[in-house]
């Protein structure tokens, strides 16, 4: 549930008429191991404000972590965890697009 190599995975939710939660939160339910949501910008930790110099805000970041989730990724992964994961993906990627399709 936690691995120290990630990909950032852009999720288009123009296209998928989704946030990238629910977009994440699907492709883990596919048994993918990710995170739906990085928390650990410290500019968002409300305690640590008065421990910061300035008030910078980190807006590529922040637009970066709110457009992408996570994939978790392991040195030992091989053809077949890189064809499940790209499955995984186009599987829910394909309902989102169905279903906004009916809607």
């Amino acid at each position: 549930n936690d691995s120290p190599f990630v990909y950032p995975v852009v999720v288009d939710t123009k296209k998928i008429k989704t946030n990238k939660i629910n977009f994440a939160k699907a492709v883990l339910a596919e048994g993918i191991g990710l995170n739906p949501h990085y928390r650990y910008l410290v500019s968002d930790w409300p305690w640590v404000k008065k421990y910061l110099k300035d008030n910078f805000v980190p807006k590529n970041a922040k637009d970066i972590r709110d457009k992408t989730f996570n994939l978790y990724l392991n040195e030992n992964y091989k053809k077949k965890e890189v064809k499940d994961t790209i499955n995984a993906i186009l599987k829910v990627e394909n309902y989102f697009i169905k279903r906004n399709k009916v809607h």
